[in-house]
This record gives structure tokens, sequence and C-alpha cells, in this order.
């Protein structure tokens, strides 16, 4: 059976049965699992760019035009207007389903940014933070 008082540490996982916040809701929508069969790549992407390298601020906007589905965005500081202001296009004239996760402690700054980006209501109806 075991010592009932020593348990194995937990991983960075969420675990819903352990946690003290509800499961988030995904109501706009999330990709359905694909299994991919081709060679998996990661890109590195410094700022400052490094040689040859495109800026990272054009490297999200092109992938936030290419969006097709979804745009899921975790950040600590999020203040950027034009790449909010793309986001909030893709959302608005694709329906592609934005969310955004925000470090509570500078949410005041997206704030001042929302109010720079001159959103409106139909901006927020596949937008979630």
């Amino acid at each position: 059976e075991g010592d009932k008082g020593h348990e194995a540490p937990l991983s960075l996982q969420y675990w819903p049965m352990r946690s003290d916040h509800s499961i988030p809701e995904l109501d706009l929508g999330w990709p359905e699992a694909m299994q991919y069969r081709g060679v998996t790549r990661a890109t590195v992407y410094m700022q400052p760019p490094m040689e040859g390298q495109q800026h990272i601020k054009e490297v999200v906007r092109k992938m936030v035009a290419s969006a097709q589905k979804v745009i899921a965005v975790v950040m600590d500081m999020f203040t950027d207007v034009d790449i909010f202001k793309d986001m909030l296009e893709a959302g608005f004239k694709r329906k592609v389903g934005i969310y955004i996760i925000l470090d509570e402690f500078n949410v005041k700054y997206f704030r001042q940014m929302c109010e720079r980006a001159q959103m409106h209501e139909g901006h927020l109806k596949n937008l979630r933070i």
C-alpha cells in the first residue's frame, strides 16, 4: 500500500482534479487533434533579430494573418497595438477564435492598449481574455 504521507511529485501539467481553478471553457472552438506524420521543425527567433532574420513582430503578424481557426496567446505583458489589431481583424473578419491569457499584474497595460486599438462590440464576439 505504501506510505500515504508521501506522494509522488506532480509534473507541471494541468491536473483538473487537483486544481482550485475550473477548467477553462474554449467556447470558440479548438482544432481537432490531428496526427502529423511529417518532419517536425522548430524555429527560434531572437529579439533583436540575428543577422538575416525577420523582426519578431513581423513573424507574429504573418502568423496571425495566416491563422484560419484559432489563435492562442500567452504573455506576461501584451502591449503591441499593431499585433492586437491584427488579431481583432482575424476574429472579426475571418471568424478566427482568439484566446489570450495574461499575467493579472499587467492587465492594466493591456487595457490601455485596448483603448488605443479603438475596439468595437463586434471585436468581442470571437475574443476571450
